[in-house]
């Protein structure tokens, strides 16, 4: 900034906001506290103001609460916090679980009994999630609730405890060296769906009929041939046995490919189908995997699921698995890249490689939100909920710019189950 004439620069008196906020979000006093604070403060001053005994009393009743409020909700919080690194050292173990769904971890860390405060817990912010602990025939039971899939070697987060008012809530740091393996939720989405994006042409056997392809043709009989197979109304016009051959179509299944996973924000959904897809291929051999954070390529089924619950530590690098997915495209093998459908991956690096030897395809995943269904902020406030998802229409109007060339691209909608396919300009998804 260029100095004044008069060659000093100006003082910089910071907004009362940008100090109060962080203040108060460090501070253990809450909003019920405040208020408690400010009732007590006035009537207490009132009481002075006017001699009565009965609002002295009362007012330095309830100053004198605040302190007792806060030191029981600290001591609750520092003999948890004990009690927990106790137990950890003890039995430090291994969770092993899914996204949502409550962990059950085997340790257990019996909290304090402590008057006037609630039980306390822990709340992680690497991996994100929350610690629970039972109160009980079993007390102190922890149960690990994740709230995003993860690989991580320690676990760092806060003990917290309040009071019964809400007026104190403590956070003191923690951390715990123990393992965390994480997985994301596995759709409910048939195989066969998602992996049309790698059959076109003679390489798709009709929808209606079986995998392996209709029987299109026939041959004359050879010894073994099944009978259930012999065209019988030709042998009984032309006294000639013939039999049934299927058509050429190949199970999409049997073709070895390159499942990329892209991470990203809102890749929730996308990492479960790149699940799905590592356990439906990974063990017969001719799949491999690679995903952002982990791009070299695994055949192994459970060295794969880590490189998956991995990826969420690579959000910030976010499409450095593109690069592995062109050079595979370039010598002429097949791609199928799995990624959010909001954002998308950018289509710099696919398109520049759609054009080589290889097939190349995207499944974009999400979860669409009904049309209609937005509500307006200060409804959202008083139901406590979260905005609406993208649409169906927003997410391929962001998909569009991907669909181009020989790359075929399908949106995914874990919301109804269904495979939407976009169009390129030569190629064309089946």
């Amino acid at each position: 900034m260029p100095a004044p004439r008069g060659g000093t620069y100006p003082l910089f008196v910071p907004s009362p906001r940008s100090v109060l906020v962080p203040v108060l979000r460090r501070s253990p006093l809450r909003a019920p506290g405040a208020g408690l604070l400010v009732a007590a403060g006035a009537i207490l001053a009132a009481g002075r103001a006017e001699a009565d005994l009965a609002f002295t009393l009362a007012g330095s009743v309830l100053l004198a609460s605040l302190p007792l409020l806060a030191g029981c909700s600290l001591l609750h919080a520092l003999l948890l916090r004990r009690r927990f690194r106790a137990a950890l050292a003890a039995n430090p173990g291994e969770v092993r679980g899914e996204e949502g769904r409550p962990l059950p971890t085997g340790l257990r860390a019996v909290p304090p009994r402590i008057p006037l405060v609630r039980n306390g817990w822990v709340s992680w912010t690497r991996p994100p999630g929350r610690s629970r602990f039972s109160s009980g025939s079993h007390p102190g039971g922890e149960t690990l609730l994740p709230e995003d899939r993860a690989l991580v070697a320690r676990q760092e987060g806060h003990v917290e405890a309040e009071d019964l008012f809400g007026a104190f809530r403590w956070r003191l740091r923690l951390t715990a060296p123990r393992r965390v393996h994480v997985l994301p939720p596995r759709p409910a989405v048939p195989v066969d769906t998602l992996l049309r994006a790698l059959a076109s042409g003679d390489l798709l056997s009709h929808p209606e009929g079986p995998r392996e392809g209709d029987r299109v043709d026939s041959r004359p009989y050879a010894p073994g041939d099944p009978a259930r197979l012999v065209l019988w109304k030709a042998w009984a016009r032309r006294r000639e046995l013939l039999v049934r051959t299927p058509e050429t179509a190949l199970d999409p299944r049997d073709r070895s490919l390159l499942v990329c996973l892209v991470a990203g924000p809102g890749d929730r959904e996308a990492a479960g189908v790149a699940r799905l897809l590592a356990e439906e291929l990974l063990p017969t051999g001719r799949a491999r995997l690679a995903a952002d954070g982990s791009p070299e390529p695994v055949e192994d089924l459970a060295v794969a699921l880590a490189a998956i619950s991995r990826s969420a530590e690579a959000r910030h690098r976010s499409g450095e698995v593109l690069t592995l997915a062109a050079e595979a495209i370039r010598k002429g093998e097949a791609v199928l890249v799995v990624c959010p459908a909001t954002p998308p991956p950018a289509p710099g690096p696919l398109h520049a490689a759609a054009g080589s030897a290889g097939e190349l395809a995207v499944l974009a995943v999400g979860r669409s939100a009904p049309a209609g269904t937005s509500r307006g902020p200060l409804a959202r406030w008083l139901v406590r909920e979260d905005p609406p998802g993208p649409t169906r229409e927003e997410m391929l109007e962001g998909l569009a710019p991907l669909a181009h060339g020989a790359v075929r691209v399908a949106l995914a909608d874990l919301a109804t189950g269904e495979v939407v396919p976009l169009a390129g300009d030569t190629g064309r998804f089946p």
